[in-house]
């Protein structure tokens, strides 16, 4: 016959815990964490959680799809304000300045073209501030 469970001394022991050296039985093992419960229970109170929306990779994303999605808006859109985009547009790979090219020079296209580049760099300057926030809750 094998070991009996150290914890609760009932079953037989098929883990072995990775902290203590505990062998443990099924009901008083963690898989996931290949720990017995009362490890796993001492290291619960150690572990903060990391939630999804504090961090910098989701906020990026969230940031780039709400530019697609403006972008997306703004060009289905733009033919009801008699804009046109045949003749130019820009290009911004970030942090590299706005590259700007069109055979069509006027205001309109000026302005509209500034008016997006002020609407992204919002978006980045907001992204960067909630990333120093998040940092700062953490050290916290």
């Amino acid at each position: 016959m094998g070991k009996i469970c150290e914890i609760c001394g009932l079953q037989a022991a098929r883990y072995v815990c990775l902290d203590c050296g505990k062998s443990v039985c099924e009901k008083c093992f963690v898989t996931e964490r290949w720990l017995c419960t009362e490890c796993y229970r001492k290291r619960a109170g150690l572990v903060r959680p990391i939630h999804l929306h504090s961090t910098l990779p989701y906020k990026l994303f969230l940031a780039g799809f709400l530019l697609i999605a403006i972008g997306s808006i703004v060009l289905a859109f733009a033919p009801l304000f008699g804009l046109s985009f045949q003749g130019g547009g820009f290009v911004w790979v970030f942090p590299f300045p706005p590259f700007v090219f069109g055979t069509k020079i006027g205001i309109e296209p000026i302005i509209f073209t500034t008016l997006l580049l002020i609407l992204a760099l919002i978006l980045v300057v907001i992204v960067f501030v909630g990333y120093k926030r998040c940092i700062k809750s953490l050290r916290a």
